[in-house]
């Protein structure tokens, strides 16, 4: 068993168990990236990592994860002239806290011989200059450095090597071949060298005999510090002050300090959470990449027992070390809302992850989703008068759009809260239920006051009564006052909009997720009745927007092309019905018969599907989007092929042996539906959530997922075939057994969460995975 990790991005773990004496050790290592050029601008861990493989040279590891015995500080990468303007010699330097370490650097130069010997050239001119061993002083059987320079030595093809050191300590430059000096440079050594495997002494044949595999108890962890002696320090506490002196292509002098992160590591075993007490231990310096790396460690002995099958949930968060730390009851209560997964603010939001925000930050945040809000109401106003212009173009005769609402900010994530993940869904999620129970009673208000027929009561209308009024209903797009009103000497007729009321009364229909009582009874009664009044509506060429066709049959009627917007459709009869190309945004089908309907290329924006049932139902290149719900939808063989689903929230729905062929679906939820069977090719899914979802049996090629979740969900006996994960997470035990997965492209993607068992995987890649 692995143990199930919860973190903010900002934040990478390394781990790794190993054995001395019978005893566990585990070794963890909290990996941060942060700029250089910014105070506390830390980079999340998938960029941190891209910029990673820049910057480190081809057969170098960042760390082999193992304890070490003296923290210390790396660098890689040049050394560069102020300006780029071409010298011959440059002092560079690295200092952090108490430790300097000053070098210099010469143009290129070679050994030529003259008649009494050889003699050195005159350096070249350079503007920058790689800090590599291998333009340090060293030779074939040096202990610090064999892949260096300078004695005449012979190289890999017994060739004479004549170039001289670019790099020395100050003072330090050969005068003849036959002189020396330290081997200068401020990148790490290869293990290999006898400078570092000297600390290897204890892996002997006496070792392999008597304790491996285990680790030889006399261990000298000195082995896997990487840096020279004269970079290793006595302390480091993390916020320490740094000085790189030309080693920047744009500052000859960087100076700037540590960002002092306080990780905080937190593991479950059993019924008991405990820290991990961390430390820091390796800062790493990759100045071109504008790159800095903090590792803090821990080496914990478990005893007997092995730590990765005795540890259950663990959780990774960070805090500043000049704020006052969490005690453990809080993490303790972040980590249990994360194992529950009761809120949905354990599964996305990291806030409480990471260090509570400035006062300076909150202001910037604040500003920063001011002026994203303002964007997305200037935007939503102008697609709003464009739709309101078109409408009266092709309806002069009706009265124009009342005006749109303002957006409700408590509903708004925006997209620099997406992309930090500081936002709060439990929040979003109250808001909404909040805004639904006001509109639901401002519509029975509506209703209640001023509805153009009462509202129908089952038990008291008889079925003639019934259907009577069901026919008044459906003949309705704008009402007048009530009579009690009118004759108020203070009413202003020419100030009430009676369409504007009637759309409010709709309105209560179109957010309902499930149908009214009465909406079925006149479905069973009045729906012949209602086809006849319909079919003589269509006749008339009368406009068909806003109406509330509740109950009606129109199986196998053609109405392509026709502009429904805002119609009511609840329990209506919809077989085989052909609304090709037709406007139904904001219409309701709540509890409506949609077998092979055709919606292709529909405008389906900001429809209510729910607890519709559906055979081989067509949503062929269609537009679904604008938060249109699918609350207990229940589809068999749709086909979904070429449309383009956003914005969509699918909960409890069922979509067995659904068509996915070239569908593009972003920023969507599914939660809680059966998607078995589905045959998803050619699609592109981005920003995605599928939480609790039955995906088994189906057939997953040639598409792309990107930026998608998926959480305990079920992938048992399907097949990925050329599919491109990117920037996703199979995350909170995934069962996926009997699959396979056949040439895929994994990228920057977290497999943790992914149990699988009797599983296949062919040809495919995982570059920058976590694979637990």
């Amino acid at each position: 068993n692995l143990f199930r990790l919860h973190k903010p991005n900002e934040q990478g773990i390394l781990h790794r168990t190993y054995r001395v004496q019978g005893n566990f050790f585990l070794v963890l290592k909290a990996v941060t990236f942060f700029r250089l050029t910014k105070y506390q601008e830390l980079f999340e861990e998938r960029d941190g990592w891209l910029r990673l493989m820049d910057q480190l040279k081809a057969h170098q590891y960042l760390d082999i994860c193992m304890p070490k015995a003296f923290p210390e500080v790396l660098h890689s990468g040049s050394a560069f002239s102020p300006g780029g303007v071409p010298l011959t010699k440059l002092s560079v330097g690295l200092r952090i806290g108490s430790l300097r370490k000053d070098l210099e650097v010469l143009g290129d130069r070679i050994w030529q011989k003259k008649w009494l010997g050889y003699k050195r050239t005159d350096p070249a001119q350079f503007s920058a200059m790689p800090l590599s061993w291998e333009n340090s002083y060293g030779f074939k059987a040096s202990d610090t450095n064999p892949n260096g320079v300078g004695n005449l030595s012979a190289g890999n093809a017994n060739e004479v090597l004549v170039s001289l050191p670019n790099i020395y300590y100050p003072g330090e430059a050969l005068s003849s071949p036959s002189s020396s000096a330290r081997s200068a440079g401020f990148g790490p050594l290869e293990p290999q060298w006898p400078v570092r495997s000297r600390y290897a002494k204890s892996f002997d044949l006496e070792y392999i005999a008597e304790e491996f595999p285990a680790m030889p108890q006399n261990l000298d962890f000195r082995l896997y510090n990487m840096a020279p002696e004269d970079q290793w320090l006595d302390s480091l506490k993390g916020d320490e002050d740094y000085e790189l002196v030309n080693l920047h292509r744009d500052f000859p002098l960087l100076k700037g300090k540590l960002p002092g992160v306080r990780p905080r590591f937190f593991k479950k075993s059993l019924s008991s959470i405990s820290e991990v007490p961390l430390v820091p231990e390796t800062v790493w310096f990759f100045p071109e990449g504008d790159l800095g790396v903090i590792i803090h460690a821990s080496n914990e002995n478990f005893g007997e027992q092995d730590p990765l099958k005795s540890i259950g949930e663990v959780l990774l968060a960070y805090e500043w070390l000049e704020d006052t730390p969490r005690d453990l009851d809080y993490y303790e209560f972040e980590l249990n809302r994360r194992i529950d997964k009761k809120s949905l603010d354990a599964m996305f939001n990291q806030a409480a992850l990471r260090p509570a925000p400035s006062e300076e930050k909150i202001k910037e945040n604040d500003l920063r989703r001011s002026e994203e809000l303002l964007r997305i109401e200037e935007q939503r106003q102008e697609d709003w008068e464009r739709f309101s212009t078109k409408h009266s173009e092709n309806h002069p005769e009706t009265e124009s759009l009342p005006s749109e609402p303002p957006i409700d900010p408590r509903l708004i994530i925006t997209e620099s809260e997406m992309k930090s993940g500081n936002y709060s869904l439990d929040s979003l999620v109250d808001a909404a239920a909040e805004v639904r129970r006001d509109s639901v009673q401002k519509a029975q208000e509506v209703d209640e006051r001023d509805a153009p027929i009462s509202p129908l009561e089952s038990d008291a209308l008889n079925d003639e009564q019934l259907v009577e009024a069901s026919i008044e209903r459906i003949h309705k797009t704008a009402i007048e006052a009530p009579a009690e009103e009118t004759e108020d000497s203070n009413f202003d007729s020419k100030s009430f909009d009676g369409r504007a009321l009637y759309r409010a009364n709709l309105a209560s229909k179109v957010v309902a997720l499930e149908p009214q009582i009465d909406s079925k009874k006149i479905n069973e009664v009045a729906g012949g009745a209602l086809r006849e009044e319909f079919i003589q509506i269509l006749a008339a060429g009368e406009d068909l927007s806003g109406r509330d066709f509740s109950g009606l049959d129109a199986s196998f009627l053609d109405l392509a092309g026709k502009d429904f917007h805002g119609s009511i459709f609840e329990c209506a009869d919809l077989t085989g019905a052909n609304f090709e190309r037709a406007n139904l945004e904001g219409c309701s089908f709540v509890g409506a018969d949609i077998d092979q309907t055709r919606f292709v290329e529909a405008n389906l924006s900001a429809t209510n599907f729910s607890e519709a049932n559906g055979v081989e139902t067509l949503f062929t290149k269609s537009k679904i989007s604008s938060k249109s719900a699918f609350s207990k939808l229940a589809l068999v063989r749709a086909d979904f092929s070429g449309s383009r689903i956003t914005n969509c929230i699918f909960l409890g729905s069922k979509l067995i042996n659904c068509c996915f062929s070239e569908t593009l679906l972003s920023q969507s939820i599914f939660n809680d539906c059966q998607m078995n069977m589905a045959e998803v090719s050619a699609a592109k899914i981005e920003r995605c959530i599928f939480g609790s979802c039955s995906l088994t049996h189906c057939s997953w090629s040639d598409s792309t997922v990107v930026k998608c979740g998926f959480t305990s969900c079920a992938h048992h006996f399907s097949v990925f075939s050329d599919v491109s994960f990117r920037n996703s997470m199979f995350g909170v035990t995934c069962t996926s057994s009997a699959i396979n997965f056949n040439a895929n492209q994994f990228a920057d993607c977290g497999l943790r969460g992914l149990v699988g068992t009797a599983s296949r995987v062919n040809s495919s890649s995982f570059v920058n995975c976590d694979l637990g």
